[in-house]
């Protein structure tokens, strides 16, 4: 069993909100992989196995929990069930190397586990073409999202380390459409109001910008930026502080309110035109880390990805909540950035591997997603994906944030390297 599997197990859960119950699947599983780890670090591997498997009940869909239930299952010489586990996470299309993994020398000699093999050894070739339509020298800009006017056929960057809103024009020219005194933290989720030419920007503060003092520790607001001037026109700050708070990504429904996540206290804020103020949308326990979000077409539902738990659906009538079920062969964990395009929707799943950008495409009331497809992973700059938008039937996205080359105290690694900040494009298929 590799620790590092585990760890990343942990360190989504180490997103999840303070104050979240008891009840909550996620803290259920997050003890059991402790209880998981320690029976294993003693070579305990029937009950290592069985909380692992108590944790896999509590969050059925999470790929590296089916892998380390595939190596407990070797460690007992249950064959059977270590390769039915092993080619459940192949055929997830993600990629692991069990051939360098200790846990599995017994299955060396099995045909069947070199099929197995063979399929995450497919999954690590590219799928999709996508290509260069943006690039930014600097590799330490830490980019996290993009978006894009139609009327003017200009894009907007936004970046966490430097605390910037960059502009391209349909040339490819940048300059900065932010200002030194907007009082911009760490920039994440951006989208324009065509209509009424606002450019809405999520800004957070985090250690990874520049300058973070300990004083801005869950300082979150969002911007409403004029277009043309590119003046701030205000700032949308929340004021309380007494719990973390990350302003992630926004989107906007067809009246011109303004939605958005919040992943550190998960919650839905909005910004209504009539009231113009901040409040509180929606919040549930059972969310853990709110991310992208978008609106079905009839703008009668909302969609949220939830990082650790997969795509939740609010009802906007009702405000019922309700968790999209399963899908055979697919993982729903690790959406980033989540964008309606016709009536399906595009994901950004940056907390597997590989990391890959995927079309979901649901039944008729969204009640369920009938089918994944991925479009785009393994790329050679893939570098943590995050944020993207669509731009007719194109769809443009941050393809290496770079996350990586800062720990989580801010500082630089300086064993990471950094390569220029690229946003890719693909070319969306209209049904």
């Amino acid at each position: 069993m590799k620790k590092r599997l585990v760890f990343v197990v942990l360190g989504t859960l180490a997103l999840l909100n303070p104050s979240a119950t008891q009840n909550n699947p996620v803290r259920q599983a997050q003890q059991h992989v402790r209880s998981a780890m320690q029976a294993y670090r003693g070579k305990d591997y029937s009950t290592s196995l069985e909380h692992f498997t108590q944790a896999l009940r509590l969050r059925p869909d999470h790929p590296i929990l089916i892998y380390n239930i595939a190596g407990l299952n070797a460690l007992l010489g249950n064959t059977r069930e270590a390769l039915a586990s092993l080619e459940r996470v192949a055929n997830m299309g993600l990629v692991y190397d069990p051939k360098a993994d200790e846990d599995f020398a017994s299955l060396k000699n099995s045909q069947e586990f070199h099929k197995i093999l063979n399929r995450f050894e497919t999954n690590r070739g590219q799928v999709g073409d996508p290509t260069v339509a943006y690039s930014l020298a600097s590799g330490d800009l830490i980019a996290e999202s993009i978006a894009y006017d139609p009327v003017t056929r200009t894009a907007f960057v936004g970046t966490v380390r430097t605390r910037q809103i960059l502009s391209f024009n349909e040339k490819g020219e940048m300059k900065e459409l932010s200002r030194s005194g907007d009082g911009l933290w760490g920039v994440f989720g951006m989208k324009v109001d065509v209509q009424n030419r606002v450019l809405w920007v999520c800004t957070s503060a985090l250690p990874q910008m520049a300058g973070y003092r300990e004083y801005d520790k869950s300082r979150t607001a969002v911007c409403k930026y004029d277009i043309v001037s590119g003046m701030l026109i205000k700032k949308y700050e929340l004021k309380d502080r007494t719990q973390p708070h990350l302003f992630g990504d926004l989107t906007l429904s067809a009246q011109g309110d303004v939605y958005i996540t919040d992943s550190q206290s998960p919650m839905i804020f909005v910004i209504r035109q009539q009231s113009d103020s901040l409040e509180v949308f929606f919040d549930s326990p059972e969310f853990i880390s709110l991310q992208g979000l978008d609106f079905t077409p009839d703008n009668k539902k909302l969609l949220v990805a939830d990082y650790s738990r997969g795509i939740f659906v609010i009802d906007l009538a009702s405000k019922q909540l309700s968790l999209q079920p399963l899908l055979e062969g697919a993982t729903l964990l690790s959406v980033d950035g989540l964008y309606r395009y016709q009536d399906g929707f595009i994901a950004i799943q940056n907390g597997i591997n590989p990391c890959r950008v995927v079309r979901l495409d649901f039944n008729d009331d969204y009640s369920k997603i009938e089918k994944l497809t991925t479009l785009s992973a393994n790329h050679a700059q893939f570098n943590d994906p995050s944020l993207g938008v669509i731009v007719g039937d194109e769809f443009y996205y941050s393809a290496n944030g770079q996350w990586d080359a800062y720990d989580d105290a801010g500082i630089r690694v300086p064993t990471k390297g950094t390569q220029a900040h690229v946003i890719l494009r693909i070319k969306l298929q209209p049904k």
